[in-house]
């Protein structure tokens, strides 16, 4: 899958039972089973290997709990990449893909009559959605797709109320409105209780490979900076409560993970987060000073906050 322009690190679990006993395969049943979930949707895989079927991906896309011959998708080797290498930790892979079909969309329509749509994750001009209309702005209008034919190459677009528009154009400067959640200790909380004070949001689910992996450098940055008036809002962008939970506890966070449905509405409808991990960092009034990740991932973001936070 591919995030940014660059390849998404999906990290699988050994599968449950009932992962397996929802196979429609005997071989497969008996050999290795991984499982976990398709970013930016609630699909469910069970990736397996097995010499008799070889390598094969099954995809839940009915959300029925059961994976059919339907939802069976083999890997396929990527060229150029015949032989095993080897990761930075050592440990042998192999780069492979897999076609599986979405039922979403991803839509973008230009601000301007210049340039090309900006596909970036956090850019106004493009949106994943499903089951939803996208109303995007387009300088004074607002607009979304009433329909679209590919073969005619014709797009009919439907105007809107400035109203219809509730996205949040994430950039510099930008107030970030008040939302209300509940956390994953089942304690409610709100945006605003922050102001005053430097607050990183850290928008993750416990699926994703990459956000659980950096919990341990984002631990240290609190303890370095937690008494130059900086904090950490955890925010969860799946409904996979009981997982984060779990994940929380594990870990040992030491900030409040934002939690429920409300949540799950601002990150989705109003933010348009769809990649994780996303950091957004606001400033003491509530507005963003940075949402770029070579400011605010991995040691860059010590190096942020050293230069930004008063002493």
């Amino acid at each position: 899958m591919v995030v940014d322009g660059s390849w998404a690190t999906l990290v699988f679990k050994s599968a449950a039972d009932a992962d397996l006993q929802s196979l429609p395969s005997s071989a497969d049943r008996s050999g290795p089973a991984y499982a976990g979930r398709l970013p930016e949707t609630n699909i469910r895989l069970v990736i397996t290997d097995h010499p008799a079927n070889g390598a094969i991906v099954y995809a839940d896309l009915n959300s029925d709990g059961e994976y059919s011959r339907n939802e069976q998708f083999p890997l396929h080797r990527l060229p150029g990449n015949a032989l095993f290498t080897a990761d930075t930790r050592g440990w042998p892979t192999q780069k492979t893909c897999f076609e599986v079909p979405i039922a979403g969309k991803s839509l973008g329509l230009r601000a301007s009559t210049e340039g090309e749509i900006d596909f970036l994750s956090h850019s106004p001009e493009t949106a994943f959605a499903e089951k939803e209309q996208i109303v995007f702005r387009a300088g004074d209008l607002y607009l979304s797709t009433e329909s679209v034919d590919l073969k005619q190459r014709s797009v009919v677009l439907r105007s809107h109320p400035a109203g219809d528009y509730v996205r949040v154009e994430l950039g510099r400067g930008v107030a970030l409105p008040d939302w209300t959640f509940v956390d994953l200790k089942g304690r409610p909380g709100n945006l605003k209780s922050y102001a005053g004070k430097y607050v990183m949001l850290d928008v993750w689910t416990a699926s994703c490979g990459p956000c659980l992996g950096e919990f341990d450098l984002l631990q240290a940055v609190v303890q370095r900076f937690g008494s130059r008036n900086f904090e950490i809002l955890g925010v969860l962008g799946d409904a996979d409560e009981a997982q984060a939970r779990r994940a929380e506890e594990e870990r040992r966070l030491p900030w409040r993970t934002a939690a429920s449905r409300a949540t799950l509405e601002y990150v989705e409808r109003r933010l348009r987060i769809a990649s994780w991990p996303t950091h957004i960092l606001l400033d003491p009034d509530g507005r963003i000073i940075s949402i770029s990740d070579t400011e605010l991932r991995g040691e860059a973001l010590s190096r942020t906050l050293q230069a930004l936070l008063p002493r």
